[in-house]
């Protein structure tokens, strides 16, 4: 729901995109939540994470089993995985960490 949600999904499955380009990029990726504008927009192959506000977890392409909550939270992974943030920048520069609270 959104312009361009889930625009180039073509065999991820029980994914939930909520906002104007959320999870815009998404290929493969399955069980993901976006709720936002741009959240997890560069999600190609991720699977299991959770982005609620303005831009959260935008460049994650493969991490998975994250959760990002608050404007432009995780807003640099790319491939960590099992991080759970809440706040506004929080964890902005995370790349690729790992098990990160």
């Amino acid at each position: 729901m959104g312009k361009d949600a889930l625009k180039s999904n073509s065999g991820g499955y029980y994914n939930t995109a909520m906002g104007w380009q959320a999870m815009y990029a998404n290929n493969s990726g399955s069980y993901n939540c976006a709720v936002g504008a741009s959240a997890l927009y560069q999600n190609t192959t991720g699977t299991y994470n959770v982005g609620i506000g303005f831009e959260p977890l935008t460049s994650n392409t493969s991490g998975s089993y994250n959760v990002g909550i608050g404007y432009r939270s995780l807003y640099y992974n790319t491939t960590g995985t099992y991080n759970s943030c809440n706040g506004i920048y929080s964890m902005y520069a995370n790349a690729g960490g790992i098990m990160n609270t």
